[in-house]
């Protein structure tokens, strides 16, 4: 009886499914107020907002580990690969004309992508220009995001943002 308990306690601890991650840094000191729930998908969202890949001159060998070190920043890190259906426009220098824009936008903006970990800057005296995503050590890169995904992001009160991010929490979608 002993051992078959000790064998269902031990299942149970294997069968409990792992959750998402996520750490807040501001004014370079980590966050220990509890976020909502609304922030992993707020995150996701911003994200996903973007319409540009900028990995191409935004992403470096260093960049990950400097954004890790920044002052203030929100790293989301999921228990398992997430599959997130992202941007992977660009504007490619080898499209001279609409023919060739056509074309390059028929092969589609979008791609699900495996991510492990997303992190979003949030410099205190402006707007982050880019989002970045890691699977394994792959960094991407996005940016042009909605400024209202980055307003819900902000209103998360975990955060304890400056003005500047909560006047974007006013800004609402339009039902028109």
């Amino acid at each position: 009886m002993q051992t078959f308990l000790i064998f269902l306690f031990c299942s149970l601890a294997v069968s409990v499914p792992a959750e998402d991650q996520i750490r807040l840094v501001r004014y370079g000191t980590n966050v220990t107020e509890q976020p909502s729930p609304a922030l992993t998908t707020n995150v996701i969202r911003m994200l996903q907002s973007c319409c540009y890949y900028s990995t191409a001159y935004a992403v470096k060998a260093t960049t990950w580990p400097e954004l890790e070190y920044s002052d203030s920043f929100v790293l989301l890190t999921f228990a398992t690969p997430k599959r997130l259906k992202v941007t992977i426009y660009t504007n490619d220098p080898a499209v001279t004309n609409i023919q060739q824009l056509k074309i390059h936008l028929s092969k589609g903006t979008h791609e699900v992508k495996s991510i492990d970990q997303v992190l979003v800057p949030l410099p205190e005296r402006a707007f982050p220009l880019h989002i970045f995503a890691r699977s394994g050590t792959n960094v991407s890169s996005f940016c042009k995001w909605d400024p209202i995904a980055l307003g819900m992001l902000a209103s998360e009160p975990a955060l304890h943002m400056s003005q500047l991010y909560t006047s974007l929490a006013d800004i609402r979608r339009s039902d028109k």
